[in-house]
């Protein structure tokens, strides 16, 4: 296809954009994002982390068996798809 005929969205620019951002602030990139994104938006429960899952819906398999969320083994790409946040929290990075 043509350039630009074709959406194709790419989680390595996310993950590129996490390290820019790491490299910049000198913190880690879940400390920056926490920081600067969600405290200020009242997103205290958002979390990269698995373990609090317990905070959010339960994902389900096609056989219906639960899946937890798991860690992304590559911290690259937690930018892309790390967060865990409630669907009220998420609302508010629209009014950010």
């Amino acid at each position: 296809a043509p350039a630009g005929a074709v959406y194709l969205p790419s989680r390595n620019g996310y993950a590129v954009a996490g390290a820019v951002l790491e490299a910049h602030a000198g913190q880690p990139f879940e400390e920056v994002v926490r920081r600067r994104l969600l405290r200020p938006a009242g997103m205290v429960s958002a979390t990269f982390d698995p373990q609090r899952h317990r905070l959010y819906a339960q994902g389900t398999s096609p056989s219906g068996a639960a899946v937890a969320p798991e860690r992304f083994p590559c911290r690259g790409a937690r930018p892309a798809a790390g967060l865990l946040a409630s669907a009220a929290h998420l609302g508010r990075l629209l009014e950010v």
